[in-house]
């Protein structure tokens, strides 16, 4: 999750006025203050400070673990131009001005929303497949046991941002999670067969569909 904050005073300021201003404070950040910048580094937040250009200003610790791109990579690079793949919670890229950073920049009102982000040594080795009816198996390589959570959810987030429009009717999406982590003794079948019993359990849930060896 981001949160992406821009302020400025005065009503009647053009916009060209407003992105000269924000790109002037965001400039003073880096080379002025150092007592922000000493307490953005300290954050255990991703934060990262940009040009209206998209041009990184700086990149925080804290993102450089999340993101696992150092601040020598990204400063004075253009996020658009570095593999971020960055997308809204319905999978949808983020392209130029319809980047939430730069539309603070231009309209100078705060914005908070939910985007994801891909970290650098993101694989693209992960598998699905249709496994029957309304249900799909997946094949995910993670880094720690603990990532299937963080996995399942955004796998929600992005069903509960589905909608498709037919006829004039709108049909939403509903998913139940089953994700299991791989065990020393397992066979092909005993790990679907888990996940499967998982996921039968999720969809007796009301609320966030998803069951994980953590619930066990």
């Amino acid at each position: 999750m981001n949160d992406i904050s821009g302020k400025i005073s005065g009503e009647h300021k053009t916009e060209l006025e407003r992105v000269d201003m924000l790109q002037g404070v965001a400039g003073g950040f880096v080379e002025g203050n150092r007592i922000l910048k000493t307490l953005m580094d300290a954050m255990p937040i991703g934060c990262y400070v940009l040009r209206p250009d998209h041009t990184v200003l700086y990149w925080n610790p804290a993102a450089e673990k999340l993101l696992g791109f150092s601040a020598e990579e990204m400063q004075g690079k253009r996020c658009v131009d570095m593999p971020l793949g960055c997308s809204f919670t319905n999978s949808t890229h983020i392209k130029g001005a319809h980047c939430p950073a730069i539309v603070v920049y231009a309209t100078g009102k705060a914005k908070t929303l939910e985007m994801f982000m891909r970290r650098k040594d993101g694989r693209k080795a992960d598998k699905f497949c249709r496994w029957g009816g309304d249900e799909f198996v997946g094949l995910l390589h993670l880094r720690h046991p603990e990532d299937i959570e963080g996995a399942a959810k955004r796998f929600l987030k992005i069903a509960h941002n589905c909608e498709v429009t037919e006829d004039g009717k709108t049909v939403s999406c509903r998913a139940s999670i089953g994700i299991t982590v791989v065990r020393d003794d397992d066979t092909i079948k005993s790990i679907v067969s888990r996940a499967d019993h998982y996921m039968y359990l999720a969809k007796k849930r009301k609320e966030d569909q998803i069951v994980t060896d953590f619930d066990q």
